[in-house]
């Protein structure tokens, strides 16, 4: 049977860290739409991949409306272009015209957003709190402890808040219905136990870190990830996707090798996300 162990297992996180750092940058660099409507599929894909489902629908439910949005404002007010695509007339703006210089743009930028949110998620997937403090080393306590507990902020803030208007609604509390100064009184003590949680949280925190004399001296390690040759392998598949971008950013891109564009981003993407014991055969 195929193994299925947990990519961030799998890869030394600074490894990981690179190749989703390089990914974010190619996707701001990039401003071919071909190319970025390939590098979300890739990343929708990966996030499947490795369970990230509901990440996936959040994406599509939530950026969908920015990414139509993003492409309605290009198209009516950026009347720069050559080749016009359609020309209507508007109640308040009179005579309209839509450029296809100015439909590509905006398609491009409503896809960049979608990769980068992509990108994101995927971090959340390869990348969780736990694994993030051997990005920085034993040397760095103090200042990965801060950035494990920045990015857990939220995530602990919203199922917490969840649960406690559970519970009040379960007790007759109504959010929704009535007039606003009803609702008004509704939320204030939702936001009073949302603050009571959060602060005895903190405490919880602090004396946990008290009892384990966090400060008094260096961290202490029961797992050291190791940088193998899994990880140059990924590293130098990051360095060939930088090098990819940069040269279809800078515009060296003639119109037939456009074809192969996509072919090669694919192939190029998705080769990092074999799971290690996929690579080394079947378990």
């Amino acid at each position: 049977m195929m193994g299925l162990s947990s990519p961030g297992n799998a890869y030394h996180p600074r490894s990981l860290a690179l190749y989703l750092l390089v990914i974010f940058l190619v996707a701001l660099l990039l401003e071919q739409w071909i190319a970025l409507l390939t590098m979300l599929v890739c990343l929708t894909a990966a996030n499947k991949y490795y369970g990230n489902k509901e990440a996936v629908k959040r994406l599509f439910v939530y950026g969908l409306p920015m990414f139509l949005l993003i492409i309605f404002f290009n198209v009516i007010f950026n009347q720069q272009g050559e080749q016009p695509l359609l020309v209507f007339a508007l109640p308040l703006l009179g005579q309209c015209i839509i450029y296809q210089e100015a439909f590509f743009f905006g398609l491009a930028m409503g896809l960049k957003l979608l990769v980068v949110l992509a990108v994101f998620m995927l971090i959340s997937a390869l990348l969780p709190a736990e694994r993030m403090l051997d990005l920085i080393g034993p040397r760095g306590g103090q200042a990965a402890l801060l950035m494990v507990m920045t990015l857990r902020i939220l995530p602990r803030l919203y199922e917490r808040a969840k649960r406690i208007r559970q519970v009040q609604m379960y007790r007759g509390v109504q959010f929704e219905d009535g007039t606003i100064k009803t609702r008004a009184k509704s939320i204030r003590p939702f936001l009073l136990n949302l603050l009571r949680a959060s602060l005895d949280e903190s405490m919880s925190t602090a004396q946990i870190l008290q009892a384990r004399a966090f400060g008094s001296g260096p961290r202490s390690q029961y797992f050291q990830a190791e940088w193998e040759k899994l990880d140059w392998l990924l590293s130098s598949w990051a360095l060939g996707i930088m090098a990819a971008g940069l040269w279809m950013a800078l515009g060296s891109v003639s119109a037939a090798a456009t074809v192969w564009l996509p072919v090669i981003l694919v192939l190029v993407l998705m080769l990092p996300l074999l799971r290690r014991d996929e690579m080394n055969g079947i378990d």
